[in-house]
Formats: structure tokens, sequence, C-alpha cells
């Protein structure tokens, strides 16, 4: 199979593709890149090519090769998220370049904007890479914030996790204040009814946000739960039946609802709480409406 490049004249570029995915399992590295290489002057145009040979070299250690055909492809395709979000985990993990990240991420949610793991990823660089959670938390919302057929509820894992270890954070740096405050002198301890009384103001004002976020997301979910049949009955050649209200503009139009979810009335542990409610109705909800699309 190893044999000049007049060889590879008159296979298409899919052919080459194949093959050398085929040299890549046989181990045989330097001609699946040379069969990459090829494809990819046959037809330039070809995203698929461009993508896998990028993972191939990233998975070589060849990082600027993997670099050089990312941009390739994303000069190409630069509306496929793939091809962006496996780009910019390269610059972060394997390069550990945060700026550079950074600005990938910002290129393809300029060009991906309903792409939620591109969000997620770009709050995850910010969160570990720069230690900046309120950067994160503000994309988080952002990629919260796309239509119901783009969520994404790893999403909504992810902000729960770095929220509960910025609540732990939080409180050691407290306790480390009142130490500091009181030096020499230890604070008198609480009675039991003083501490029962603390616990009991405490739960009682986190069952009110959280009860009153629970209502808001169930009044949600009902909502795109019309919305989605009211569409599925218009695909069908059926008028939406009567809901007391005229559909909404994006619905006229045939456009995905945009999800208007916001969080910042929520911190600590309620927010916590709240994202996995979140996470949980969004997983439903996506299983409903592709079922309905079948």
């Amino acid at each position: 199979l190893q044999g000049p490049r007049s060889h590879y004249a008159g296979l298409s570029s899919r052919y080459l593709r194949q093959w050398a995915l085929l040299e890549k399992k046989a181990g045989n590295r330097e001609v699946a890149s040379e069969l990459f290489a090829a494809s990819a002057r046959r037809n330039p145009l070809d995203w698929k090519t461009w993508l896998a040979w990028a993972v191939f070299e990233r998975r070589c250690g060849r990082l600027d090769v993997a670099e050089h055909a990312f941009q390739k492809g994303t000069a190409v395709a630069p509306g496929n998220p793939y091809l962006w979000y496996a780009y910019a985990n390269m610059i972060w993990e394997e390069k550990r370049d945060v700026e550079g990240g950074r600005l990938v991420f910002q290129r393809a949610t300029f060009h991906c904007p309903r792409a939620a793991p591109l969000w997620m990823e770009w709050a995850l660089l910010e969160w570990h890479g720069a230690r900046d959670p309120t950067a994160a938390r503000a994309l988080f919302q952002r990629g919260a914030s796309v239509p119901i057929f783009f969520q994404h509820p790893p999403l909504y894992e992810a902000w729960a996790q770095m929220e509960v270890q910025q609540h732990e954070l939080t409180q050691q740096q407290q306790q480390q204040r009142r130490r500091q405050q009181q030096p020499g002198r230890q604070q008198a301890p609480q009675t039991a009814e003083q501490a029962e009384e603390e616990l009991l103001q405490q739960e009682l004002s986190g069952s009110s946000k959280r009860g009153a976020f629970l209502q808001d997301q169930g009044s949600l979910s009902r909502q795109q739960q019309q919305e989605s049949q009211q569409q599925g009955r218009a695909q069908q050649g059926q008028a939406p039946r009567e809901q007391g209200q005229a559909p909404s503009e994006s619905q006229q139009q045939g456009q995905a609802p945009r999800e208007q979810v916001h969080f910042g009335e929520l911190s600590g542990l309620e927010l916590v709480e709240a994202l996995r409610v979140r996470a949980e109705q969004v997983s439903v909800l996506r299983t409903r409406l592709g079922r309905q699309r079948l």
C-alpha cells in the first residue's frame, strides 16, 4: 500500500479518507498521515477529512499539524460545532493555552451561538483555567438560554458542580475570617435552642426560594410541551387548538422557542438544587420532542 503519490490519481477524497482510517487502525501512522494529506488535496472543501486528519495528528502528538488541519476545517465549515469543539479543546487541554482557547471559543460561539456544549466548555475553561467563576457563571447562563431543541443537560450538571465547590470555598473563607476577627478568644457556643432556630430560619428561606423556582419551571415545562404539541400538529397539516392566546412570533415563523431561564435570584445550595432539577427537565423535554419529531 505504500506507494508514490501518483498511485492516488483517480481516487476520490472520500476513498482516500477511508483508506487513511484503515491504515490508522493498522498502526501505519506515516501512511495514514500521507493519505489524509492526499484526501485534503483532492477536495479541500471536505470538512470531514480535515476533522479526521486533525484528530489523528492530535493523538499522534503532532499538535502543529493538527492545529493547521483544524484551521482549514473551520475555515471551510465555520458553522460546524464539532470542528470548533475539538479544536478549542486541543488548544486548552493539550497546549494548556488559556488565552488561545478563549479566542477559539469566542469565534466558535459567534458562528455556532446555539451550540450549548461550546458554551459549557468555554465556561469550564474560565473556571478551571482562568479561575474566574464569575465569567464561567455568565457563560453557563448563556448556554442555558439556547432553544430547547439545543439544550445540553451536562451543562447544568457542570454548573451545579462548580456552585458546590464555590459554596464550600465560601464557607471555608467565612470560618477563617471569623477566627481572625477573634484572636485569642473563643466564641461562646450556641445553645440547642439557638441552633435549632437558626436551622429553621435557613430551611424556611431555602424552601421559599426553591418553591418559587420549581413553580416557575413547572409553568415553563407545561408551556414548552404545549408549544411542541402545537408544532407537531402543524407539521402534520392540522390546525393547532386554541389555548386562549395567539401563537408566539417564533411559532408563526416555525422557529424553536428561545429559553428564558435565569438563575440570578438563587445562590449557594438553592442554586445547585435548581440546576439539577433543570437538568432532569431538559432531559425529559428533549426526549419528548425527539419522539414527536419521529
